[in-house]
């Protein structure tokens, strides 16, 4: 695996465990709305996964100055190569 296939691997690790942690505590209403909304729990699996991702995905990319200099010292990345 190149460097670059690694390091994009771990950073994807680092949002994905992040975003669990953030959305911990919210999970239990989260579930149960969800499955009361949508009554079969495959569509709430599909539903969740799709704003998890989304969710996440907004948060990070609006607080990409905070964590780019924490991934370029954890993945070991030179900013100007």
């Amino acid at each position: 695996m190149s460097p670059v296939a690694r390091s994009a691997a771990k950073a994807n690790v680092f949002f994905n465990f992040a975003g669990l942690l953030l959305f911990l505590p919210f999970l239990d209403a989260f579930s149960f709305r969800l499955i009361s909304v949508f009554g079969d729990s495959a569509y709430a699996v599909a539903w969740s996964h799709m704003i998890f991702n989304l969710v996440i995905g907004v948060v990070f990319m609006l607080s990409m100055r905070l964590w780019l200099p924490i991934l370029r010292r954890w993945l070991h990345v030179d900013p100007m190569h």
